[in-house]
């Protein structure tokens, strides 16, 4: 497994919110910063507030 995961890597989450044309509004990818924060992900409260702040 070590070898397989060092010749392909990992997989990561990411999490976008569009508006209607097409443009990212908001986003969120797994271990993006720290490779600690891997298998975390936003809450449903996290993606709701996302969702009313675009709404406006």
């Amino acid at each position: 497994m070590v070898k397989f995961r060092a010749a392909h890597g990992t997989q990561l989450a990411g999490y976008f919110l569009l508006d209607r044309t097409g443009i990212i509004r908001w986003l969120f990818s797994e271990a993006a910063e720290r490779i600690n924060d891997l298998a975390k992900f936003p809450s449903e409260e996290q993606i709701l507030a996302a969702v009313r702040s675009l709404a406006g």
